[in-house]
């Protein structure tokens, strides 16, 4: 009987999640992967589908991105294969040290290095660890290029991300400003107002707030509390150099 692979994603992930669909049987003739944005027929009951395939999988690996480390979802999705079946976690540009609990106990596969380029062997680690999740022999060898360019396409998209947040704002260097600051105080407990310089005028404020909340959607900090858009304590554990790194060059961030 073929086996069957559950691919876990949030929306940052999921263009990884479809290539990896369609990949992976390549190298493992026979393999039958389930990606929700695919194999989820029209007009089918999303519910039932998603909870009848995640009874059936043989295994999962799940794309962890900054977001999906926050996702309700995915970590239902986790706790619904994992607690009885294999499964593997695959690291998009976070590090194991961020993962909830239950999966930092769990061996991982990162597919980013350190400086956020994709990793050596990465196809390769992935294609193995697959393999052994499932009980499977060695894997075929397959070109990689289709996971490659999701990768490439992935970094691409959040580097993106985060230069429009400076490009769209009529202050850059405040923005920069509070990014350098995060950059300094990386994983220490700060609270929003200790972040930001005092005296700023409210319109300032009100943009480095969204600045916060934009970090807080990516995944590079992590809420613990929140009374309003100006207030509230922040734990950032995200990596502030990496931050100033994906914001790459930019005229705006001049000064």
């Amino acid at each position: 009987m073929p086996k069957r692979l559950f691919i876990s994603w949030s929306r940052e992930t999921e263009g990884i999640a479809k290539a990896l669909g369609g990949w992976l049987p390549s190298a493992l003739p026979g393999l039958q992967t389930w990606v929700s944005s695919t194999s989820i027929p029209p007009g089918a009951d999303w519910n039932t589908e998603l909870r009848n395939a995640l009874a059936d999988m043989d295994a999962g690996l799940v794309c962890l991105g900054p977001s999906a480390v926050q996702s309700p979802w995915v970590m239902f999705e986790v706790g619904a294969i994992g607690h009885a079946k294999p499964l593997l976690p695959v690291l998009l540009q976070v590090q194991r040290s961020d993962l909830p609990e239950p999966l930092r106990q769990r061996q991982s596969i990162p597919l980013f290095d350190a400086q956020d380029a994709v990793a050596p062997q990465a196809a390769e680690a992935l294609l193995h660890g697959t393999a052994r999740i499932l009980g499977e022999a060695q894997p075929r060898s397959v070109a990689d290029g289709p996971l490659i360019d999701a990768l490439d396409a992935f970094n691409a998209a959040r580097k993106a991300r985060l230069r429009r947040l400076v490009e769209v704002s009529e202050d850059a260097p405040v923005v920069l400003r509070v990014l350098r600051q995060l950059a300094a105080h990386s994983y220490r407990p700060k609270t929003l107002n200790n972040v930001l310089a005092e005296g700023e005028d409210p319109v300032k404020k009100n943009r480095t707030a969204l600045i916060q909340l934009y970090l807080l959607q990516h995944g590079l900090a992590q809420l613990e509390q929140f009374d309003s858009i100006k207030s509230g304590s922040l734990s950032i554990t995200a990596d502030g150099q990496r931050v100033l790194r994906l914001l790459g060059a930019s005229p705006h961030l001049a000064g």
